[in-house]
This record gives structure tokens, sequence and C-alpha cells, in this order.
């Protein structure tokens, strides 16, 4: 179902602050089912958003690593198999937010023993590919 929506607006309502536990589930696994650029910022917003929380906002672990892992399948898509339609700014708040997110307690508590299994496995792929992103990017001539 969530290749066939035609309106983001609905998926968008659901990384918003008042939304509730399921619906930012379910916007959560459409993103990460579509792979769209045109979520990232919806994406990254919504996990700083949960990353200036100690607590997550209350949001469970599981919800946390489907919205990590929804922002690394859509930087892949956008930069492997898409027209890299980032911009290096938005590459550098993502890059940002992955720091604070990796730093939250209720994160680093997540699977101490595997934790790539965990948020921080997307976190560090996301990472990983908005670094492999900003470094394709021209230099300016000087």
């Amino acid at each position: 179902m969530a290749g066939s929506l035609d309106d983001l607006a609905l998926v968008r309502r659901g990384f918003v602050q008042d939304a509730s536990a399921s619906e930012l589930y379910a916007a959560a696994e459409i993103a990460r089912a579509r792979r769209d650029p045109a979520l990232y910022d919806d994406l990254v917003t919504c996990l700083n958003r949960l990353a200036d929380d100690v607590n997550l906002g209350g949001i469970r672990l599981h919800t946390v690593w489907t919205l990590t892992s929804a922002l690394h399948r859509t930087l892949v898509a956008d930069q492997k198999h898409g027209s890299k339609t980032l911009t290096p700014e938005q590459l550098i708040a993502g890059r940002k937010m992955l720091a604070r997110l990796v730093e939250n307690p209720r994160v680093l508590a997540d699977k101490p023993d595997t934790p790539l299994k965990g948020v921080r496995g997307p976190a560090k792929w996301a990472g990983d590919w908005i670094e492999k992103a900003l470094n394709a990017q021209p230099k300016p001539v000087t």
C-alpha cells in the first residue's frame, strides 16, 4: 500500500509532535517502504525532536529504529538509485541529527552488546551514506 499513496501529507501527519505513537509507527513503516527523498526532511525533523528528549518522547525503540532505517533507506534510494536530489544542507542537517541521536541515553542503552542491531545500526549506515554523498559533492574552485 505504501507505494501507491499519492498524498504524502497523510504520511507527514504521522511525523508531527502531536501524532500518536501508532500514527508515528505507521508513518515510519510507510517511509521505510517508500524510500522517498521527499520525506527526508520530515524524517530528520522527527528524529531530531525525539533525540532532544532523554526518553525519546516515550516512543518505543523499535519505532525509533524504524524511523532511522527509513532514513537510511531513503539515503540509499537517493544517492545510489536516484537522482541525488538531497542538498548538502539537508545532508549536514541529517548528520548533526544522527550525532545527537546516537548520544541519546536510551539509544546508548539499546542492545549494548550488539549496538549495530539496535538504533545505532541504521544510524551508522545512514551516516555512512551522508558522508559518501557529501564527499561526492563538487569542490569549489579556489
